[in-house]
């Protein structure tokens, strides 16, 4: 199964905000800050477990009017990076 296909959840251990629209994520491991922009922000807010991958990537794509085909490979990275650094997991 491909890794959009797949649903995300807020790692439940990480501390964030969101301070002038954007969001501030701190990894509970390493105490990282990662700073999320516009995009990266909404993302993370529709990141509820009950969304898939391609979910997310329909509601930007209406939202900010782009290629769908680049909007999922995009988020394809931006999701594999919030796994690596353990801020996001996958549910079911």
């Amino acid at each position: 199964m491909e890794l959009l296909d797949k649903k995300f959840a807020h790692n439940e251990d990480v501390a964030w905000r969101i301070i002038e629209g954007e969001a501030l994520l701190v990894s509970p491991k390493t105490s990282n800050i990662f700073p999320l922009d516009e995009i990266g922000t909404r993302i993370w807010s529709l990141a509820d477990g009950l969304r898939t991958g391609r979910d997310i990537a329909r509601v930007l794509e209406e939202e900010y009017g782009q290629d769908l085909s680049v909007i999922e490979s995009d988020l394809s990275l931006f999701i594999d990076d919030l796994l690596k650094n353990d801020l996001v997991c996958i549910c079911g």
